[in-house]
């Protein structure tokens, strides 16, 4: 008896119809085609998007590989913010899981990088321009924040280019769509 092995494309569940359908659309722009492929062969099932049960202004977390969103909120939103909330939590997931070491080594690169820069300017902030405790709670949000438009690059204007090639050399980015090209506009 011959056997086929037939992996599902990463995808989506979620009660938000928009994020199911324009998941894959998305996720392909951020990520490089070979680093695609470990994607599907990692998830043999969908993400599963829960629905924020509490009352809340938080727009979406992720504990451990769970992402959950308020939906009253997610709603609300253009499909293009959407997924820019479920790619950030989608690094959260990666950075959780041991078969993605390389995404929780880049998140320390870019912290690493970031932390000099924050040091040798002398700034008391995060990227963000908010003001965050950078030493302790944000140390997985490099990569996602990065991702989001959350940096205000001209607190650190050279940390752009840094962290453009920290991306680009890890092969695992596809740096030339527009997800990235916006984020880093010249």
């Amino acid at each position: 008896m011959k056997y086929e092995l037939i992996i599902e494309k990463l995808k989506i569940e979620s009660e938000i119809e928009k994020l199911n359908k324009n998941f894959r659309k998305y996720i392909e722009q951020v990520f490089s085609p070979v680093f695609l492929n470990k994607l599907d062969r990692v998830f043999k099932e969908p993400l599963i998007i829960e629905d924020f049960k509490e009352k809340s202004n938080v727009m979406a977390i992720t504990i451990g590989s769970q992402i959950s969103v308020n939906t009253k909120m997610f709603n609300e939103l253009t499909t293009d913010r959407a997924m820019v909330y479920i790619i950030h939590e989608l690094f959260h997931v990666l950075q959780n899981k041991p078969q993605f070491n390389n995404i929780r080594r880049i998140n320390k690169m870019l912290g690493m990088a970031t932390m000099s820069k924050i040091n040798e300017a002398n700034i008391n902030k995060f990227l963000t321009g908010k003001s965050q405790n950078i030493y302790s709670n944000y140390k997985d949000e490099f990569l996602s924040y990065c991702s989001n438009f959350a940096f205000d690059w001209s607190l650190a204007p050279s940390l752009k280019n840094e962290y453009y090639s920290i991306l680009s050399n890890s092969g695992i980015f596809n740096m030339k769509s527009e997800w990235w090209l916006k984020r880093f506009k010249k």
